[in-house]
């Protein structure tokens, strides 16, 4: 198996790799700033979105406050 992973997949990819069984790792990280920052930003657009759907899924998302965690 080959993994890839691509900004916060990076984290997810190595964290796989070393279960093992993965034949290769393949890291990209196409910005330029530190890692931490672009995490949460990340995570700030994803909980703005999921509060925003429409249906069980933004409900589950609201009534949990996801964007305040």
């Amino acid at each position: 198996m080959i993994v890839l992973g691509h900004s916060e997949g990076t984290l997810i990819g190595t964290a796989v790799c070393a279960r093992g069984h993965v034949a290769e790792l393949i890291l990209l990280y196409g910005g330029g700033g530190m890692m931490g920052p672009m995490l949460t930003f990340q995570r700030s657009l994803l909980a703005n979105e999921l509060t925003n759907k429409k249906g069980f899924e933004g409900w589950i998302a609201r009534k949990f406050n996801i964007d305040k965690k």
